[in-house]
C-alpha cells in the first residue's frame, strides 16, 4: 500500500480504531473535567516494521508520541502544574515513566500486555550482560545502542543463537535456536535502559484503591475526545485539505471551551460537558 494518500500527502499510512487507512494525527489533552487544554499536530515517520502486529505499531507510535506532545505543552504552559497523568496502556513505556516523574507528575498508567508477554526473564551475570533465558550459561549478544530522538539510549542485546546475515542485499536474521522462547524471527532481544524498571516501581501501587480511582477518570478525556470528534462530524467528514481539516478541529476544541463558559455562567459548573443540555 502507498505510504501516504493521493488526495493528500500529509495524510498518511497508519494504523487506528482496528484497520489500516490515511490518516492525519494529533494528539489532544485534557484535564480531568475533559476541558482541552492542547491539541498537537503531528506527522508519523510511516515505520511499519513487518515483525510487528498492526496494534503494536499503533502503541509504539502512542508511547513516542507522548514526551514531545507534553514538552509542547509545558513550553506552551510554563505555570501549569500536575500531580497525575491519565493515560491508557498505549503510554506504557519506559521513557515516558523516566520523563513524568522527572517532571513530579504520578504515572497513573496501566501496563501494556505488548511490554509484558509473559516470555522468561533473562538473568544477568557478574558483568551486567543478560544471560539466555535458557541457557544461563550463554551470554547474549551486544548488539550496540538504540537512540531514538526523544527517547532514552538503550543498550541491545540479541539472542545468543542469532545472527545477522545479508541476503540479496537485505539485513535479515538467521535464528539457529532449537527451542527458542520467542516467536519473533530473530529471537529474544533485551533492551536496557537505565532506568529500566520505572514501569514496575510505580509511586502508588497498580492494585490500591485510588490508583484504580484515578484511572477510571481517563474515561473522561475518551468521551471529551468522542465528543469534539462529533463536533466536527470526523466520521462523515469529506474535507481532504490539511489547512481546513486541523482549522475544524481547533474550531471544535474552541467551542468547547466557550460552551464551558457559557455553563459555568449559568450556574450548571457541576456538569462542565453538559453541552446538549445547554443548547436544548
Amino acid at each position: 500500500m502507498p505510504k501516504f494518500a493521493s488526495s493528500n500527502p500529509d495524510a498518511k499510512l497508519t494504523y487506528l480504531n482496528g484497520h489500516f487507512g490515511y490518516f492525519l494525527k494529533c494528539s489532544i489533552s485534557t484535564n480531568a473535567l475533559g476541558l482541552v487544554r492542547n491539541i498537537n499536530f503531528y506527522d508519523s515517520d510511516n515505520n511499519l516494521y513487518e515483525d510487528l502486529r498492526p496494534q503494536d505499531v499503533k502503541n509504539s507510535f502512542d508511547a513516542k508520541s507522548l514526551i514531545p506532545s507534553l514538552e509542547t505543552f509545558f513550553q506552551l504552559h510554563p505555570n501549569f502544574t500536575y500531580n497525575y497523568f491519565l493515560g491508557d496502556s498505549g503510554f506504557d513505556a519506559d521513557d515516558n515513566y523516566a520523563y513524568l516523574y522527572k517532571k513530579n507528575i504520578m504515572p497513573i498508567i496501566n501496563l501494556n500486555p505488548r511490554n509484558s508477554q509473559g516470555l522468561p526473564e533473562p538473568g544477568f551475570n557478574e558483568f551486567g550482560v543478560p544471560l539466555c533465558p535458557n541457557d544461563p550459561s550463554l551470554p547474549m549478544t551486544y548488539d550496540g545502542i538504540c537512540r531514538e530522538k526523544g527517547r532514552a539510549d538503550r543498550i541491545k542485546y540479541l539472542c545468543p543463537k542469532s545472527k545477522k546475515i545479508n541476503s540479496n542485499g537485505k539485513l535479515e536474521y538467521e535464528l539457529s535456536c532449537k527451542d527458542p522462547c520467542t516467536t519473533s524471527k530473530c529471537g529474544r532481544i533485551k533492551n536496557i535502559t537505565v532506568h529500566h524498571n520505572y514501569r514496575f516501581n510505580t509511586s502508588m501501587p497498580r492494585d490500591s484503591v485510588k490508583w484504580q480511582k484515578l484511572y477510571r477518570l481517563r474515561t473522561i478525556c475518551e468521551r471529551s475526545i468522542a465528543q469534539i470528534k462529533n463536533f466536527i462530524q470526523i466520521n462523515t467528514s469529506k474535507v481532504r485539505n490539511t489547512v481546513s481539516l486541523k482549522s475544524d478541529i481547533l474550531l471544535a476544541c474552541i467551542s468547547q471551551l466557550i460552551s464551558f463558559i457559557l455553563i459555568y455562567k449559568s450556574g450548571n459548573s457541576d456538569k462542565p460537558l453538559a453541552i446538549k443540555t445547554l443548547i436544548s
